[in-house]
């Protein structure tokens, strides 16, 4: 990931790696109990974006090996976790 970034000259590249396992370990984690959802979803997001920017940027209109379109999977995660951070949040008490 950190090789990926260096081109970008993204301020902080080398910490900004470790933001990689905090949005694809911590954050899920965070999602599955429960607590601090929105802030999770904040995380996911912004990975995703990055996903998308970085990883599927020269394969943004093309479709893989079974047909389906290339980004189909991170961009449904991005979608998903936008989902999370506007919708109606209810309190079960």
């Amino acid at each position: 990931m950190g090789k990926m970034i260096v081109p970008y000259s993204f301020p902080y590249s080398k910490y900004l790696t470790y933001g990689v396992y905090i949005s694809e370990i911590v954050a899920p984690i965070f999602l599955i109990f429960g607590r601090y959802i929105r802030i999770a979803s904040v995380i996911i997001a912004l990975n995703m974006c990055l996903v998308l920017f970085l990883v599927y940027k020269n394969r943004f209109f093309e479709l893989n090996e079974n047909g389906g379109w290339s980004i189909e999977l991170p961009l449904l995660y991005l979608l998903i976790s936008i989902t999370l951070i506007f919708g109606k949040r209810e309190n079960h008490e």
